[in-house]
């Protein structure tokens, strides 16, 4: 898995510390932020012949973070997120299952918790405004570029048969290998937008690609 790419679809919903009656944006630098979506994995296993991941991988994430307003314009970001990722051979377009004929098929499958620890950028396209009650719907509206780094933590899983059922078992002993890696550099990059409720109150929504610098995020190397 040298390319692992995840794509996270995520909904944030934003909370800003209003400490001044003034409506300007020094008085709201600080931001905590609680985000729910979906992620997409593209691996070695259940591999896409498209642009896109294969839809079938799709699981959840969810996102805690804090923010900082430097300027009109940029804002700095930490945040932890969870997401599962799973993939199945039997899922892919590509012709690693069992078939009549294809008979000498591959039918691999792993599941596995993603921890992430990310520290990004975010730089505003549209920038948002303060609201007031003369504010218009399209002026409630902040687009955005997010880019950074981070570290993701894994523990690859993988079903096999053990007599008349199916059971998950750590990777790591199934390989034969006494030791692999089970972190990696991340680099998080997205595009999102944001909607103004108030001056304390936002949501939005965010695309962002993770792409990891391992080959043991399934389980499979490659």
């Amino acid at each position: 898995m040298k390319r692992a790419i995840a794509f996270i679809l995520v909904a944030l919903f934003a909370v800003s510390g209003v400490f001044a009656q003034s409506p300007a944006w020094k008085s709201a630098r600080h931001g905590i932020y609680l985000g729910i979506g979906a992620n997409l994995s593209q691996t070695d296993i259940c591999p896409s012949d498209g642009l896109f991941p294969c839809f079938k991988t799709i699981n959840g994430s969810m996102e805690l973070g804090y923010q900082y307003r430097l300027s009109e314009r940029f804002f700095l970001r930490g945040n932890a997120m969870v997401s599962r990722l799973q993939g199945f051979d039997a899922d892919s377009d590509c012709d690693f299952t069992y078939s009549d004929d294809n008979p000498a098929g591959r039918r691999a499958n792993f599941r596995t918790w993603v921890f992430d620890i990310n520290a990004m950028v975010d730089f505003y396209l549209l920038k948002l405004k303060s609201v007031t009650p003369e504010s218009t719907f399209g002026q409630k509206w902040g687009i955005y570029l997010t880019a950074g780094f981070g570290g993701a933590f894994y523990q690859p899983m993988s079903s096999i048969r053990n007599g008349e059922q199916n059971v998950w078992v750590h990777v790591r002993p199934l390989t034969g290998k006494g030791h692999y890696n089970t972190a990696t550099w991340t680099l998080p990059a997205g595009l999102g937008f944001k909607y103004q409720f108030s001056n304390k109150f936002n949501m939005g929504l965010e695309v962002l690609q993770h792409i990891c610098f391992t080959d043991w995020g399934d389980g499979m190397t490659s």
